[in-house]
């Protein structure tokens, strides 16, 4: 009886242990389950963050794209216009070149006239 009583003993014991090291064992399970939860929480924020960049970062590209198609509309008007600008000096300076040949024959005519003696 005594030797079943010092068994019993070490048996309790060792499921006291035991015990202990289920509740221990609990507590970690709790503690990685919230550390996995927290964790999933977090990647689902940061998928979301990602999504959220990739929608702007495509309209920030349709954008670009746009703005690129602008641009060259805008050049080609600015290439037209300076077309334009040029045409015009070439004219300028053909109706200056004949303001001066209309002034030199002016010139030419008042001595003509100065040498026969008229005054203009």
């Amino acid at each position: 009886l005594v030797g079943l009583s010092t068994d019993l003993d070490t048996r309790t014991k060792e499921l006291k242990i035991k015990q202990d090291e289920n509740v221990q064992l609990q507590s970690t399970i709790k503690t990685l389950q919230k550390q996995l939860s927290d964790k999933e929480r977090a990647a689902t924020r940061d998928h979301d963050e990602l999504l959220t960049t990739q929608k702007l970062l495509e309209t920030k590209t349709r954008e670009a794209e746009d703005t690129n198609v602008m641009l060259k509309t805008v050049k080609s008007i600015l290439e037209v216009k300076s077309n334009e600008l040029a045409a015009m000096d070439s004219e300028c300076h053909q109706l200056h070149d004949k303001c001066d040949d209309l002034h030199n024959t002016i010139e030419m005519y008042k001595n003509q006239e100065v040498n026969n003696g008229a005054v203009i």
